[in-house]
């Protein structure tokens, strides 16, 4: 398996995370864990199935913010390139509200033909080319209330724990005003970005102790006690902590972008 990130060119840093490449050969049913991020994913391979509705991912996909896990099945080669935004990022490339594409993976066809057109068949330095055009950074400062970037590195800062009223009277919004932003900008809501950046730090935390122990892991990483860590395993990931790193599950690591939760 074969994983590379690069940096976006410097106009597209405030709104991309990275851009990476995978390639890779067969591998098992996958677990894609929520990580607060939008992407945009051009395969060069074979298929991959989402085994959640059984249908095969388009060829140029537009994948919104998830904010449960999904699981797919690549049907032989990976080759994969893919565009990793930062949680606001989104609106670069789709100028609309950021939660019209939650929990989606559509077809980029339709929603921007021509940049899907240009995007297929193109190699790593082509597609970077095409997506510098294409994005509109300015069009993020515009748009985007600089106080959900505030509250996005609030949110990083305090590995998700930080309670979202907390954040909210630091920036002197409303909490409900805060809701807004987020939906807007980032298509989830700030309290679920903040579940979302815990359970991230916890895997990574555990993998890097590659020790899960309840009581002690549930401490450690915020959560009130070690029931309050499995429920949210469940509705994150849909399986208990311990089933879930019982698991191998290598492209999903590489995917989820687990080590830069904290830099947003």
């Amino acid at each position: 398996m074969d994983y590379r990130e690069f940096a976006a060119p410097p106009p597209l840093r405030t709104i991309v995370q990275c851009m990476w490449t995978l390639r890779a050969d067969a591998c098992d049913e996958q677990c894609i864990v929520p990580d607060g991020r939008s992407e945009l994913i051009v395969s060069r391979g074979d298929p991959v199935r989402d085994l959640d509705s059984g249908e095969l991912q388009p060829r140029v996909m537009l994948a919104g913010q998830l904010e449960r896990a999904m699981r797919i099945a690549p049907t032989g080669v990976v080759d994969l390139v893919g565009v990793r935004f930062r949680p606001h990022g989104l609106r670069a490339l789709i100028d609309a509200p950021a939660q019209e594409w939650t929990g989606r993976r559509v077809d980029l066809t339709g929603a921007h033909r021509r940049l899907a057109r240009e995007l297929v068949g193109a190699d790593e330095a082509r597609i970077v080319d095409v997506l510098a055009t294409h994005m509109d950074a300015p069009r993020v400062h515009r748009h985007a209330h600089a106080d959900t970037a505030a509250a996005i590195a609030a949110i990083a800062r305090g590995r998700g724990v930080t309670p979202v009223a907390t954040i909210a009277q630091m920036l002197a919004m409303h909490p409900r005003r805060l809701e807004r932003s987020f939906q807007r900008d980032v298509g989830i809501a700030p309290k679920t970005l903040s579940r979302i950046v815990r359970l991230q730090h916890t895997i990574h935390h555990v993998e890097a102790t590659a020790r899960l122990d309840g009581a002690a892991t549930a401490a450690a990483c915020g959560y009130s006690d070690q029931s309050h860590l499995i429920r949210e395993f469940r509705a994150l990931v849909g399986m208990t902590p311990g089933r879930y790193f019982a698991t191998e599950h290598p492209l999903a690591d590489l995917l989820a972008g687990v080590s830069e939760t904290s830099n947003p």
